[in-house]
């Protein structure tokens, strides 16, 4: 008989340790098509899917509340998190005295009130100022026993989410801090922290219905974004190299097939791959999935994925398509791989249709900054510029394309 209990704790110690890896949110997305008689067929497959959302959960929980907390905690401890006008000089900082006597005035040849004007818009200018908290007394007991029972392990309440909703959605927070988006995360990670663990000994509709109510929180919270970028973007094992375009690709590739083929799991390959068949559909090949995709999406979120994808599978898959896909990269992607994936493809498409034709089809003009640069040899370098000094236009009607 397979110890379960062994197998769970494996995993669990996995996703603990090393942080989410693209093959678990492959196998997350692509499992959920799977039927109920599937899964009774397929005991372990349930099972390494249970397990996988468990500790999803928890490796979730403990990043998001503390994040939550310190996010909170830059009411009191950072001043540019709230908007105020009220502020007044910090003088033990730098004070007139020295201001004057660096800026070289001398003692009565300057007009004292003009010149101490001067003197407290540099102090603004410079941050040499004191902001007076727009905190109130209560929400600052609040925000610090919230602190507290964080730094002390302590458990959370009802009473303790809601407070910090409220309090992001009420304080005066500034743009780049704290206010609804995240609000709307916190309220999102209330439900994953009073959401149970799924119980894999309960009957199986019972285990399902669980399950899959466990996964719409864990989805929810992969869509949501704070001010600057998603939610879970900051997770703490390289988790942000990734995410982003791996998101993108669950979101609309919309095929359970397509995304089990990264999963690392050949027994729900099989399986996924067996229920299409027995929906009478025609299972299509990984690069089929892909350039339907591709051509399928939002003109923004194909910009997106191709900006941040930076896994080698999807990267490699990419680099067997049509080369009139170069069209849809976007100039000067974020990292290094994905600018080798742009010239890579631009060099196909320079054996497909010429050098001249490759550089009009673009929809901007490269220049020596541009993705398409990088890995290109001088030569044809030179020869790129040599065509825009002749007159050569790019394609600006693709850009316009909605």
């Amino acid at each position: 008989m397979m110890n379960w209990y062994k197998i769970a704790q494996k995993i669990q110690e996995k996703i603990e340790k090393r942080g989410l890896k693209p093959e678990d949110l492959f196998f997350f997305y692509s499992i959920q098509s799977l039927s109920s008689e599937t899964f009774v067929d397929n005991p372990d497959i349930l099972y390494d899917f249970i397990e996988l959302i468990n500790s999803t959960r928890k490796y979730y929980l403990d990043f998001l509340v503390p994040r939550i907390v310190r996010e909170l905690g830059h009411s009191l401890d950072e001043p540019e998190a709230m908007y105020t006008d009220n502020w007044e000089i910090d003088e033990e900082a730098y004070s007139f005295s020295e201001w004057l006597e660096e800026e070289g005035f001398k003692e009565g040849e300057y007009d004292e009130d003009q010149v101490y004007s001067q003197y407290v818009d540099f102090m603004e200018e410079a941050q040499y100022v004191i902001y007076e908290s727009v905190v109130g007394y209560e929400d600052e007991e609040i925000i610090e026993e919230i602190q507290s029972k964080l730094s002390d392990s302590m458990v959370f309440s009802n009473k303790d989410f809601d407070d910090i909703i409220f309090l992001f959605k009420d304080l005066p927070w500034s743009e780049s801090y704290g206010g609804l988006a995240w609000a709307i995360i916190t309220k999102w990670t209330k439900k994953l922290y009073f959401a149970p663990k799924v119980n894999i000994s309960g009957d199986i509709n019972s285990v399902l219905q669980q399950a899959r109510n466990l996964v719409y929180i864990l989805d929810t919270l992969h869509s949501l974004h704070h001010n600057n970028a998603l939610a879970l973007s900051e997770l703490p094992n390289g988790e942000s190299q990734w995410i982003t375009g791996v998101l993108e690709v669950a979101k609309y590739a919309r095929e359970p097939l397509f995304l089990s083929y990264f999963a690392d799991d050949t027994q729900l390959a099989y399986a996924i791959y067996k229920e299409v068949l027995l929906n009478g559909e025609k299972p299509k090949n990984q690069k089929e999935f892909l350039q339907d995709m591709l051509i399928d999406m939002p003109e923004y979120n194909r910009y997106i994925f191709l900006r941040a994808i930076n896994y080698d599978p999807i990267v490699e898959l990419l680099l067997t398509l049509d080369v009139d896909l170069i069209k849809y990269l976007i100039l000067n992607p974020r990292s290094v791989l994905v600018r080798s994936v742009a010239s890579q493809l631009f060099k196909k498409l320079i054996e497909k249709n010429g050098l001249e034709k490759a550089v009009s089809s673009l929809p901007v003009q490269i220049t020596s900054f541009s993705s398409f640069i990088y890995g290109l040899p001088m030569e044809t370098r030179r020869e790129i510029q040599e065509l825009y000094e002749k007159g050569l236009q790019p394609n600006y009607d693709l850009l316009r394309r909605k």
